[in-house]
C-alpha cells in the first residue's frame, strides 16, 4: 500500500522556495529585488549574484563597459550614487573603442559625483567629455553646477552661457546661470565689505603708530618683530603689538587707551585695566579697583585703599643691563594723568603694556621694599662718582 501524498498547506516546501514568513528578507537576497548593493562578504556567499556578476565580464571591451554602465544606472536609480560612480569608473577602465560610450560613462559619473558633492571630479569628467564632444550641453551644465558649488562663479557663468549658445531654451541651464550671477553679486559685496574692514584695521594701526610717535613714548619689545599681511598690505609688527592681543587703541576723541597693570608686589597679585584713557588720572582708576578691599588684603583693617597707597614705576638707568637688579624706583603723583606719566623720559613701556606698582603708605613690606631700592640708588649714584 502506497503512502498518501502530502497535499495542500501541509505539502513540504522546496529548498529554493521563499519563506512566506520572511518574504522581505528572502527577496533581499534575490539580485532583481535587492534595494541596495551587497557587501563583499554577502556577495561572496550569494551564488546567484556571483553568476550574474560574472556575466558583466562577458563580451568585448565595449560590451563589458556597457554592462558596467547598466549596473551604474541601476544604482543611480536607487540613489546609491557612490556605487554608481564606481560602476561607471569600472566601465571607463575598459579598452573602449566607442567614443559615444566613453562620453556617456563620463557624463553619468559626473552626475553621480555631483550628487555626492565630489565637485572637482565632476569638473574633471566634464572637461574630458568636452574634449570628445565640444557640443555637449550636459557636460557644460554639470560643470557649471559643480563650479558654482565651489564658488568659481565666473567659470560657472561662462559654462552656462556656452551651454545656452547650444540650447537657448534649456531652463535648467538658465537656473544655474541665474544662481551664479546672484552669487557673484553676493560674493562681490562680501569682498568689498571685507576689504573695507581690512582697510579700516590697517588705518587704525597706522593712526596708533602716528599717535605714539607724536607723543615720543619709549616702548621696548621683548620679542622679535614679525611681518604679516592685512589684506594685500604688508606690515611689520610695531613694538606695541604684544603677543597677548591686548593692544593700545585710539578712541573717537583721539586719545590713546592703554592696557595697564596695577602690580601689588607684596602679594604678587595684579589688577588689569583693559582701556585706561591717557587723559584719566591714576587716582581715578585706583578708586575703581580699590573701591572694596582686594581679596588678598586684611578685610578688617585694609591697607590697600585709594587714600592709603602710593604708586611707583621702575626704570633702568643708562648703561645698566635689564634683569640684573639694576632698576631704580620712581614715585608717581596719583593725580597725574596716564599720558603725562608715560611721557616721563624715564618711563619705558614694555611689550605695549604699562605697569604701575602699588604699595601701602606704611607697613613692614613697604619699608623693606623701598629700602632695597634706596640701596640700589645709592650704589648707582656712587658708581657715577
Amino acid at each position: 500500500m502506497q503512502d498518501t501524498p502530502i497535499i495542500g498547506p501541509e505539502k513540504e516546501r522546496p529548498k529554493w522556495a521563499l519563506d512566506p514568513n520572511n518574504l522581505d528578507e528572502g527577496l533581499a537576497q534575490v539580485p532583481l529585488f535587492m534595494r541596495q548593493s551587497p557587501s563583499e562578504s554577502d556577495a561572496s556567499e550569494n551564488v546567484t549574484l556571483q553568476a550574474l556578476q560574472s556575466l558583466i565580464y562577458e563580451g568585448n571591451p565595449d560590451e563589458i563597459a556597457e554592462n558596467f554602465k547598466d549596473q551604474g544606472n541601476e544604482c543611480f536609480k536607487s540613489k546609491d550614487f557612490s556605487n554608481a560612480a564606481k560602476f561607471y569608473s569600472q566601465g571607463l577602465e575598459q579598452q573602449i573603442s566607442d567614443s559615444k560610450l566613453i562620453e556617456s560613462l563620463l557624463l553619468n559619473r559626473a552626475a553621480a559625483n555631483l550628487e555626492i558633492r565630489n565637485y572637482r571630479k565632476v569638473i574633471s569628467d566634464c572637461s574630458q567629455t568636452l574634449k570628445i564632444n565640444t557640443q555637449s550641453v550636459k557636460a557644460l551644465y554639470r560643470a557649471s553646477k559643480a563650479l558654482l558649488a565651489i564658488d568659481k562663479v565666473d567659470e560657472a557663468i561662462d559654462c552656462s552661457l556656452k551651454a545656452l549658445e547650444l540650447d537657448s531654451k534649456n531652463t535648467s541651464v538658465y537656473s544655474v546661470l541665474n544662481s551664479a550671477q546672484n552669487k557673484k553679486l553676493l560674493l562681490a559685496k562680501k569682498k568689498a565689505e571685507a576689504d573695507a574692514r581690512l582697510s579700516q584695521l590697517l588705518q587704525e594701526k597706522i593712526d596708533i603708530d602716528t599717535a605714539i610717535e607724536k607723543r615720543s613714548l619709549n616702548i621696548v619689545a621683548n620679542f622679535p618683530s614679525k611681518t604679516y599681511y592685512i589684506g594685500q598690505h604688508k606690515r611689520t609688527s610695531a613694538k606695541w603689538e604684544n603677543k597677548t592681543g591686548n593692544f593700545v587703541s585710539l578712541n573717537r576723541d583721539g586719545n590713546l587707551e592703554w592696557p595697564v597693570f596695577f602690580l601689588y608686589p607684596e602679594f604678587k597679585e595684579s589688577d588689569f585695566i583693559n582701556h585706561f584713557d591717557e587723559t584719566n588720572t591714576i587716582y581715578e582708576h585706583l578708586l575703581t579697583v580699590l573701591e572694596y578691599p582686594p581679596p588678598f588684603d586684611n578685610q578688617d583693617s585694609p591697607a590697600y585703599t585709594p587714600e592709603n597707597v602710593n604708586c611707583y614705576f621702575t626704570y633702568l638707568p643708562e648703561g645698566c643691563i635689564q634683569n640684573t637688579n639694576s632698576d631704580l624706583l620712581v614715585k608717581v603723583d596719583v593725580n597725574m594723568t596716564l599720558g603725562k606719566l608715560l611721557q616721563n623720559p624715564k618711563y619705558t613701556i614694555y611689550d605695549g603694556i604699562p605697569n604701575i606698582i602699588v604699595l601701602p603708605m606704611t607697613g613692614n613690606f613697604t619699608t623693606t621694599y623701598l629700602n632695597d631700592y634706596r640701596k640700589r640708588r645709592d650704589a648707582y649714584n656712587k658708581s657715577l662718582k
